[in-house]
């Protein structure tokens, strides 16, 4: 089975952002390398471009997330516990830079074949899975992961692995995202377990957008991807950490509070002006994308009529 040109994977036509992306989501495919000729300043903008339109289409389901949250009862997050608890600089080295590494080694990394890239997210999965003690586990994952990488580089030729990924890239690289968004619902209470799909949404959201960054431009991106994801998610509590005690406590809820001190109030005016301006910069990078894709559909039903 011949691969998809580096043209099949990714069109040299001018082809909206918007419209490679849903053209990839309808039907998913590979390619040996990323896609080529972009600078990183380029990149970096496509990156936030499509950031910017995950957060958009998360808005919905995040308040309907909350509403049945709030329906069930459910209790604080342990999650939610942890980024309250921890210090900032654990917390930004283990949700910004850590969480980013291994969750994308090991759910995005194998979606493009080399010996490496299969066998070392499989040695890590080993090690973490609470079987045995710790140095039984090291053993194993360190012997699975070399005998893998082994048979794979000297068994498996690479035109046969890559020939592989092309015709099953939609299985896996959706798999991965499901996958991803599962391993999340942990993160909740369990009251919530039975509406799964809805409650882990937004990490499948990031998991279809890191994926695709993943295999356009790369592993690094989608890291750096991530990375972005969790520090926007985390700069609210993480800004909470040098206010008083009772903002750190009572959080927002009560602005007015005569308790607050100055600088609570000054944090307050800034995550006010960084939640609605951020918003409204992810609406608008959103909204003109929608026009492009709109504006090149239009152009190509024209140009099919004439």
């Amino acid at each position: 089975m011949s691969l998809p040109s580096e043209t099949e994977t990714f069109p040299a036509v001018p082809q909206s952002l918007l419209g490679i992306f849903l053209s990839f989501l309808r039907r998913p495919v590979y390619s040996e390398r990323p896609h080529p000729s972009q600078n990183r300043r380029a990149i970096l903008s496509e990156v936030l471009r499509l950031y910017s339109l995950m957060i958009t289409a998360l808005i919905p389901i995040v308040f309907l997330i909350s509403m049945v949250r709030g329906q069930v009862g459910a209790e604080e997050d342990p999650i939610a516990e942890f980024l309250k608890k921890t210090s900032l600089l654990v917390l930004l080295l283990a949700v910004v830079v850590a969480a980013p590494l291994l969750e994308e080694m090991i759910f995005r990394l194998p979606l493009r074949f080399s010996p490496l890239n299969v066998s070392l997210p499989l040695a890590f999965v080993l090690l973490i899975i609470n079987i045995g003690n710790p140095s039984m586990r090291l053993l194993l994952a360190v012997a699975v992961g070399l005998l893998l990488r082994y048979l794979l580089h000297h068994r498996i030729k690479r035109t046969t692995g890559h020939a592989f990924y092309a015709k099953y890239i939609g299985w896996l690289f959706y798999g991965s995202t499901v996958l991803f968004g599962a391993i999340h619902i942990f993160n909740f209470d369990s009251k919530t377990y039975f509406v799964a799909p809805l409650i882990v949404m937004p990490q499948i959201m990031a998991g279809l957008f890191c994926g695709f960054i993943r295999l356009r431009h790369g592993y690094w991106w989608a890291v750096f991807a991530h990375g972005f994801h969790n520090f926007c998610a985390i700069l609210p509590i993480s800004l909470m950490k040098f206010g008083s005690t009772e903002l750190q406590t009572n959080g927002f809820s009560d602005p007015t509070n005569a308790s607050l001190s100055a600088t609570d109030y000054v944090l307050i005016v800034f995550l006010l002006l960084y939640v609605g301006g951020g918003l409204f910069l992810c609406l608008r990078s959103a909204w003109k994308m929608l026009t492009e894709w709109r504006l090149e559909r239009k152009a190509a039903k024209l140009s099919v009529e004439t």
